[in-house]
């Protein structure tokens, strides 16, 4: 197989934002491009039609020998739609002194006779080679020249930040009349720092943040790979949230009570808020209840359903949604029940606190009597398990991954390792669908010695160790900002990674280096 040509000035060899890509223009391209420049002449900078042997000698004397360069004068790239060619573009007349470039772009000709369709395709393509000039290439500065016979494309590039800058009247002649060309352009700066007014921005504030660093980090890293630019704030109630080192930003917020919604809503419109993503058990309830008054301006919130939530974080009522609905959920009582061995934990909050494990009946009672909301529940030994999911806005399942939690501390996973076992997983699945589920999830569960799941709770937030999940293919951070922009998700499969994964967590330092510290 012959090799895939690249460009030696790239640091990355193509760009990928939900079904679409943009990449290098390869030998088998051009003829395609030949066939649409030849469609439309009459917007391009185009005279006469071009011959395959016009096309070949081009591409072999100017382009192909101009990809070894560490400063090209063009770059070619192919625009590119579940895997299929639908047009291609570039930078052209590219200035490395003053680090500036004109965009082209041109569409396969059947999708460019519906105006809609342009824009839309013109909007993707426009963010993906904004990411490939500006992140890429280092560039600071792209132009437009377009005819003012598209005033599509002129209203697409102005509602994707790019300014207008001037008009030559009369600057072309085209079919028997001159026409105008107008010229717009775009700075990195302003890219960088578009709001969310203009489109091009989501903001997302990460409450309860605390010191869940890593969690920053994966939202961080999948926003790299969607269209818009994506800021995370750390929000928190305490001011000293480590989190806030590593996020993009830092709002101190005020308790989760009901008496506060007023003011929780005015500082996420004044910070441009686009979605909150709720991370501690304990602000469930509020967001959840809350979840659509926020909606209202413009706030979406990751958080499944109140019923949903009330179910959940009440874990007598969640032993008796599965004793009514025939899951395989460990049964809670107010008090022990049957012989045998009990575990002792509270009804509410982290079931990790305060847990009495293995006790008999009497010592689970006297434990039970420091407790505030003691529960009781048969003792089951076994392989102790976590399931991660994410659940798209349609309450479907987008995937999962189970993981044995290998070491724990503290009531977290320190070491976790991913694992198959596609009984389990069917099992797992049936219990969330039966639940108005939405955003990350996680499942805790015991495998007894017989391989049968008996599961202990579930936690309708990202887990402290789900971050092991995102590595075996579970993209819950990129299939959340899709979705909130509106990407179609049937185009991002769930690609499970075929090797496993274990996951160590451990203490890392972070160094700042500041004039100003």
């Amino acid at each position: 197989m012959k090799n895939k040509r690249a460009y030696r000035c790239l640091e990355r060899q193509n760009v990928i934002m939900g079904g679409f890509s943009l990449e290098p223009t390869q030998d088998d391209d051009i003829e395609d491009i030949r066939v649409w420049r030849n469609e439309q002449m009459d917007v391009l900078r185009q005279s006469s039609l071009i011959s395959p042997e016009q096309q070949n000698a081009y591409f072999d004397q100017r382009i192909w020998p101009s990809m070894d360069l560490e400063q090209p004068e063009n770059i070619f790239l192919t625009f590119f739609e579940d895997g299929k060619r639908i047009g291609y573009g570039g930078l052209v007349h590219i200035s490395w002194e003053h680090l500036r470039a004109e965009v082209s772009f041109l569409l396969e000709t059947s999708r460019s006779k519906s105006v809609s369709k342009r824009q839309d395709y013109f909007s993707v393509y426009i963010e993906m080679i904004k990411r490939i000039a500006f992140d890429n290439l280092g560039m600071n500065r792209l132009t437009t020249e377009t005819f003012d016979v598209r005033p599509d494309y002129i209203q697409t590039l102005e509602k994707n930040g790019f300014l207008f800058e001037g008009r030559q009247r009369e600057h072309i002649f085209l079919n028997g009349r001159y026409i105008d060309s107008l010229h717009h352009a775009v700075l990195k700066k302003t890219w960088q720092y578009h709001d969310r007014s203009g489109g091009s921005t989501i903001k997302v504030l990460l409450s309860s943040a605390g010191g869940k660093i890593p969690l920053v980090n994966a939202i961080k890293s999948a926003s790299d790979r969607v269209l818009a630019s994506v800021s995370v704030i750390a929000g928190d109630l305490k001011p000293l949230a480590l989190a806030k080192y590593t996020a993009d930003g830092f709002i101190q917020l005020p308790p989760t009570a009901q008496e506060n919604i007023t003011k929780m809503m005015d500082l996420c419109d004044l910070h441009n808020i686009d979605l909150v993503i709720p991370t501690r058990d304990g602000e469930l309830e509020f967001w959840a209840k809350n979840k659509h008054a926020f909606e209202a301006r413009g706030i979406a919130v990751l958080v499944s359903d109140p019923a949903a939530i009330a179910t959940s974080i009440d874990k007598l009522a969640f032993a008796a949604f599965g004793k009514s609905n025939n899951l395989p959920i460990i049964p809670a009582w107010e008090q022990p029940e049957g012989e045998g061995q009990f575990v002792v934990k509270e009804r509410y909050g982290s079931g990790s606190r305060s847990i009495g494990l293995n006790l008999s009946a009497g010592a689970a009672l006297e434990h039970g009597g420091s407790l505030s909301n003691p529960i009781y529940q048969p003792f089951i030994e076994g392989r102790e398990i976590s399931v991660d999911a994410w659940i798209d806005r349609h309450q479907r399942v987008k995937g999962l991954v189970l993981r044995e939690r290998t070491e724990v501390a503290n009531g977290e996973s320190v070491v976790t390792t991913t694992f198959r076992d596609q009984a389990l997983e069917a099992e797992c699945l049936k219990v969330m669908e039966f639940l108005p589920l939405r955003g990350p999830v996680v499942l805790q569960l015991i495998v007894d010695e017989s391989n049968q799941p008996h599961i202990i709770e579930l936690n309708a937030r990202f887990g402290g160790a789900s971050t092991a999940s995102i590595s075996a293919g579970l993209d819950i951070w990129y299939w959340t900002l899709l979705e909130l922009d509106s990407q179609d998700l049937e185009l991002v499969p769930f690609q499970r990674s075929e090797v496993e994964i274990r996951q160590i967590r451990v203490p890392q330092d972070i160094v700042i280096y500041d004039p100003d510290i």
